[in-house]
């Protein structure tokens, strides 16, 4: 779940394997925010701070670039009625929250 430990071992599991791959690699954290509450009730606004792991890695020169960008992530709970239906959060780790997203671009320049 973002902001979770466990969403920063896959973050770091991920860099170690992009620097095996001969990638360089760093994490980016980053404070996200996201609405907790059922309609008609009071809603708050529940902070986190969560984590993505970038990599890249030099092509040959004239060859172009491959740029490839995917997510990975799971519903978080909306409200107590989510959590208490097992929805969301920590129970569903891995699970995506709106297909899984992964979009591949490749030309000559960004």
């Amino acid at each position: 779940m973002a902001g979770s430990p466990t969403e920063l071992q896959a973050a770091e599991h991920l860099q170690q394997q992009f620097r095996a791959l001969g990638y360089q690699s760093d994490l980016h954290a980053f404070n996200t925010r996201y609405r907790y509450g059922a309609p008609g009730e009071r809603v708050d606004w529940r902070r986190i701070t969560a984590s993505s792991t970038i990599a890249a890695k030099a092509g040959l020169a004239g060859q172009g670039e491959i740029l490839v960008i995917a997510h990975l992530d799971i519903y978080l709970p909306r409200d107590d009625r989510d959590l208490n239906h097992n929805l969301g959060g920590l129970t569903l780790q891995g699970v995506d929250d709106n297909a899984a997203g992964l979009g591949m671009w490749g030309g000559n320049h960004f």
